[in-house]
């Protein structure tokens, strides 16, 4: 799965290349994840369009790593018949 963090709303996501005002918040990325993962296997996630140079503190890094996280928990859950 490849996720383009320009369409993430700048408040959550500033290093970027292309600023999406408006953009998605967090939640929706979550409930996204929940959703492909009650659904299907996935077998990878690809972040693309970070920028670093943008990147106020570093947050849309930490931002990154945490959705990384949260998709590895849900397909570890997955694996283990709990949901939530």
């Amino acid at each position: 799965m490849t996720l383009d963090v320009d369409g993430l709303d700048p408040s959550v996501m500033s290093g970027t290349v292309a600023l999406a005002p408006g953009g998605l918040m967090w939640w929706h990325i979550i409930e996204l994840f929940e959703a492909l993962a009650a659904r299907e296997q996935i077998l990878g996630l690809n972040l693309v369009e970070l920028a670093q140079n943008n990147d106020l503190n570093q947050i849309s890094m930490i931002g990154a790593g945490w959705l990384m996280l949260k998709l590895i928990m849900l397909q570890l859950m997955k694996l283990h018949g709990k949901t939530g």
